[in-house]
């Protein structure tokens, strides 16, 4: 989030993403820690700069993209959206959201928006105690690994048509 957000404010262009193997300081809603082991999940921020309109609607955006997305790795997993920003499996964590907006007076330009995602793809969340009871993965779940190049592609893809939707006033909250 941070570093995107440092791009942002030197002027990067919409759509530059930050992935990492390994986040040291992962963080959601609320302050609250998102915990990963190396090269176990997606983790990754966005920088989005969409019209004032539309700010509001990222994380609605966000979660539709992450649910399709899922759906497209295996149409047989029932995942579902907690709102505003979860993404379970059973019940159980899956994924997160965390949007960071910077208004446009403050940034001298438009509005800033850092959508930053955590997927867990790989990662064995029984093994992590802090986590085990509330949280899952496609791993723990389906008992397949994941490429996670290839989840970055597929992630990117399905937020992409999603956010293209917002773009063009499709009224997501009815989806």
């Amino acid at each position: 989030q941070n570093e995107v957000a440092r791009y942002a404010f030197g002027g990067a262009d919409e759509g530059l993403a930050v992935g990492a193997g390994y986040q040291s300081q992962g963080r959601g809603r609320l302050d609250r820690e998102w915990l990963s082991t190396e090269g176990s999940s997606i983790l990754v921020s966005i920088l989005l700069k969409p019209e004032k309109r539309y700010v509001n609607h990222i994380v609605v955006m966000a979660a539709l993209g992450l649910e399709s997305f899922i759906k497209q790795i295996d149409p047989n997993i029932p995942v579902s959206i907690k709102w505003p920003n979860d993404i379970l499996i059973e019940g159980k964590k899956v994924a997160g959201i965390l949007v960071e907006r910077t208004p446009a007076h403050q940034t001298g330009m438009q509005d800033i928006v850092v959508l930053g995602m955590g997927v867990n793809m790989n990662l064995d969340t029984s093994k992590i105690s802090e986590i085990a009871s509330i949280s899952t993965s496609l791993y723990n779940f389906t008992g397949k690994t994941f490429d996670l190049v290839n989840g970055y592609a597929t992630l990117f893809k399905n937020l992409e048509a999603h956010y293209e939707l917002l773009k063009n006033g499709t009224d997501l909250f009815s989806e």
